[in-house]
């Protein structure tokens, strides 16, 4: 980040899925999800964070997904990808708090994007896996659009500190953590 200014707020928002069961996703596949949805978050923020620590203060702001929290059969790498950078942001919050710098990851639910439909697919709806895909793609629950994902990051940005450390994004969002946490 040669030459930019000072960074008071990063958001990582990188994220992208691979669809099919953990069976058939090829291991490098899984890495590069892995490399994109935790090692990019991991990078960027080893770059702002001695800016932030240097003037103590600092917002990390990580989005990361429900399926961290409750996963969905077929998008395995996507899950624990998006765990491990909660593991990560959870880590982070201990270690740079004191330096006045606040870490909150968002969990939105079911986005209407085109990352479904452009992720990489090892599912053969008629293979063994085909009835899985087939009840996945019915119970998906309604959609945020993007807009409302960016208006929330937006919200929490704004945040006061101490900020929570996980903010459900969407009525799904929260209806679904509700109701696991009562199953």
């Amino acid at each position: 980040m040669t030459g930019a200014g000072p960074v008071d707020v990063l958001v990582s928002n990188a994220g992208q899925t691979v669809r099919g069961p953990v069976e058939h996703t090829p291991a490098d596949e899984i890495a590069r999800i892995f490399d994109l949805n935790v090692i990019g978050a991991v990078r960027v923020t080893q770059e702002v964070l001695p800016g932030m620590r240097e003037r103590g203060k600092g917002r990390l702001r990580y989005v990361s997904s429900l399926v961290s929290q409750l996963p969905i059969p077929l998008i395995g790498a996507r899950a624990a990808s998006k765990r491990a950078l909660e593991a990560l942001a959870e880590t982070l919050a201990e270690e740079v708090h004191d330096f006045g710098i606040d870490v909150v990851v968002l969990q939105p639910g079911a986005v209407s994007s085109n990352g479904p439909a452009s992720a990489a697919s090892f599912l053969d709806e008629n293979g063994v896996y085909g009835p899985l895909a087939l009840l996945v793609g019915r119970s998906r629950g309604a959609a945020m659009t993007p807009q409302e994902v960016a208006v929330a990051i937006a919200d929490a940005v704004e945040v006061p500190s101490p900020a929570p450390l996980r903010l459900p994004v969407g009525d799904a969002a929260h209806a679904m953590l509700a109701a696991n946490r009562k199953a």
